[in-house]
Order: structure tokens, then C-alpha cells, then sequence
């Protein structure tokens, strides 16, 4: 059974960021919008993505294994895919503080809000019932 919900919590953090690769096409290509505000919009609607799914596939606040498990694996996917960016940006047009600053304002609200989403407040709001169930 802990197989099962383990693997649950892996298949949304994989659709998150399927969802991360196609809410930012949408925004940014199709409607044209950028900026770092639209990165942290972006950041908030996949955190409350993954604190509602996870509420609801698991029915309890998920387990600090749990969280942890799908944390790492979030973070560290986006984080390999921002390095591969600015590493391809530094090769293309050169790399300096500005554009490191920028690149870290880009990233840094996917793994700070995905972080507050998935703590144990955030998780009960979208329980059905408000209690926590014994892990």
C-alpha cells in the first residue's frame, strides 16, 4: 500500500512539471506575457496544484518522507533545467551577476512556494475533512 501512495505522490510531482512546461508556453508564447511576475503566478498555481492533489490521493497531510520525496524530485528537475538554460544562455551571449540575478528570480519561487504549499496548513485546507488522520 505504501507503494501505491508513493507512487502517487511521484505521478503528480511528473505531472506538475508536464504542467510547468505548458503553462509557460501558454503565458509566455501563445499570449505573450514575461517577466518575473508571471513566473511566480505560474509557481503559485503549480503549488496549489500539488498541495491539492497530493490532499486528495493521499486523504491525510502527506508524511515528511513523502514530502520530501516529491520536494526533491520538483526542485531538482527544475533546477537541472534552469542550470541547462543559463549554461546555454553563457554560451550564446555571455553570462554575467545581472543575468545570474535574474535567472535565480525566475527560479526561486518554484521551490520556495512548493516548499510553504506542501506544509501541513496548506495541505489541510484542501482535505475534506480538517482533521488529520493518524500516518
Amino acid at each position: 500500500m505504501e507503494d501505491l501512495k508513493r507512487s502517487r505522490v511521484t505521478i503528480i510531482v511528473v505531472s506538475a512539471i508536464v504542467l510547468f512546461f505548458l503553462i509557460n508556453f501558454f503565458v509566455r508564447y501563445l499570449l505573450g506575457f514575461g517577466g518575473v511576475a508571471v513566473s511566480l503566478i505560474v509557481a503559485v498555481v503549480i503549488a496549489a496544484y500539488i498541495s491539492w492533489s497530493v490532499a486528495r490521493a493521499l486523504g491525510r497531510v502527506p508524511t515528511s518522507e513523502e514530502r520530501s520525496r516529491a520536494l526533491w524530485f520538483y526542485i531538482g528537475f527544475l533546477g537541472a533545467l534552469f542550470l541547462a538554460w543559463g549554461l546555454y544562455v553563457s554560451l550564446l551571449a555571455g553570462f554575467d551577476g545581472a543575468a545570474v540575478a535574474i535567472l535565480l528570480l525566475h527560479f526561486l519561487p518554484y521551490p520556495a512556494l512548493a516548499q510553504l504549499f506542501l506544509t501541513d496548513r496548506f495541505v489541510r485546507k484542501f482535505l475534506k475533512n480538517k482533521e488529520t488522520p493518524e500516518r
